[in-house]
C-alpha cells in the first residue's frame, strides 16, 4: 500500500498540491477498495486486485487531465449524503451546502409540525431537493430544471438516497408557467447560474472544461436574469409569508437585494458564507 500511494502521487507531483493530492489519493484508495479513509490507513497492506487497479490507474491518468475527482469516481458528499454526479450537473460546493442548511433551520422553525411544500428551481443533482427531502421527511419536496439529463441524475440521487421528491422539466425563464396559478410553496430555493464572463476568466480548467456552462453562466451575461425571474415566479407561487433562498454571486449581493425589494419582499437578508463572501441571499413575501 505505501509503495502503491507512492506511485499515486509521483504521477500527480506535476498537477495538484500536495494537500489536495492528499485528499485526492485517500478519496481514490477509499473508492476502490470499498473502504472508508480510516480503514485504508488500519489496513497497510491491503491491495485492490488487478481489475481495481486497472480502474485506479485509469482514474489517475483522469486526474492528470483536470478531470474533477468527483466526475471521476462518480459521486461526492453533500450535507451528510452521498450523489451521483455526471458531467450533465454541477459539483455541489461547500456554500451551497451552507445554503442548505440555511433553508433547513428555518424550515424547522417555520413547520411548528405542519408539512412544509418546498420547491428546488435549476435543481442539477438534485442535492439541494433531496438534502432537504431526506432532513424534512414531513415535507412535499419538488424540483425543476431545464436539463433533462440533469433531472434524471436527481432522481437517481433520490432513489438512491430513499426519498421522494417530485420532479419537472421547467424553463423558469420561459413565459410559459411550469405550476398551475394556485399551486403555491413555502419556500422557494435556487442556485442558479450567475457567473460572468469576467469570473470566468479567473477559473480554474477543471470548472471550464468539465462543468456544464448551462449551469454555470446565465444567457446574455446578466447574472441578475434569474434573480429577477424567479423573484417574479415566487410573487405567483409562494404562500403569504413564505420565503425565498438563493445563492448568489458574491459581487452582486445589493444588486440581488434590490431585485427583492423592487419586487416588494420583505425581510430581506444578505449572509455571508464560511470564507466571509456574500453568498445568500433571503426575503419573504408579505401581503
Amino acid at each position: 500500500m505505501i509503495q502503491l500511494i507512492s506511485d499515486i502521487k509521483s504521477r500527480l507531483s506535476d498537477v495538484c498540491q500536495n494537500v489536495e493530492m492528499d485528499g485526492m489519493v485517500r478519496i481514490l484508495l477509499s473508492h476502490y477498495l470499498n473502504m472508508s479513509l480510516p480503514e485504508v490507513f488500519l489496513n497497510p497492506d491491503r491491495m485492490p486486485d488487478a481489475k481495481k487497479q486497472a480502474a485506479l490507474w485509469d482514474a489517475v491518468d483522469e486526474l492528470r487531465q483536470h478531470r474533477p475527482i468527483q466526475y471521476v469516481i462518480g459521486e461526492t458528499e453533500f450535507y451528510g449524503l452521498t450523489f451521483k454526479l455526471t458531467s450533465d450537473v454541477l459539483i455541489p460546493r461547500p456554500e451551497t451546502e451552507e445554503l442548505t442548511d440555511l433553508i433547513v433551520q428555518d424550515a424547522r422553525r417555520m413547520s411548528q409540525n405542519t408539512a412544509l411544500k418546498i420547491l428546488d428551481i435549476g435543481t442539477g443533482s438534485g442535492c439541494i431537493a433531496v438534502s432537504l427531502a431526506s432532513t424534512l421527511p414531513s415535507s412535499e419536496v419538488w424540483a425543476v430544471d431545464i436539463s433533462q439529463q440533469a433531472l434524471k441524475v436527481a432522481e437517481q440521487n433520490a432513489a438512491m438516497n430513499r426519498v421522494h421528491v417530485h420532479f419537472r422539466y421547467a424553463d423558469i425563464l420561459s413565459e410559459q408557467d411550469a405550476f398551475a396559478s394556485g399551486e403555491l410553496f413555502d419556500i422557494i430555493a435556487s442556485n442558479p447560474p450567475y457567473v460572468t464572463q469576467q469570473d470566468r476568466a479567473e477559473m480554474q480548467d477543471n470548472v471550464l472544461n468539465y462543468e456544464p456552462h448551462s449551469a454555470l453562466f446565465p444567457e446574455g451575461d446578466n447574472p441578475l436574469v434569474f434573480y429577477e425571474r424567479i423573484a417574479l415566479f415566487g410573487k405567483k407561487h409562494l404562500q403569504p409569508e413564505g420565503r425565498l433562498y438563493f445563492e448568489i454571486n458574491e459581487s452582486f449581493p445589493n444588486e440581488t437585494e434590490t431585485i427583492l425589494k423592487r419586487f416588494q419582499y420583505q425581510d430581506i437578508a444578505l449572509k455571508k458564507d464560511m470564507r466571509g463572501k456574500w453568498r445568500m441571499a433571503t426575503a419573504k413575501l408579505t401581503i
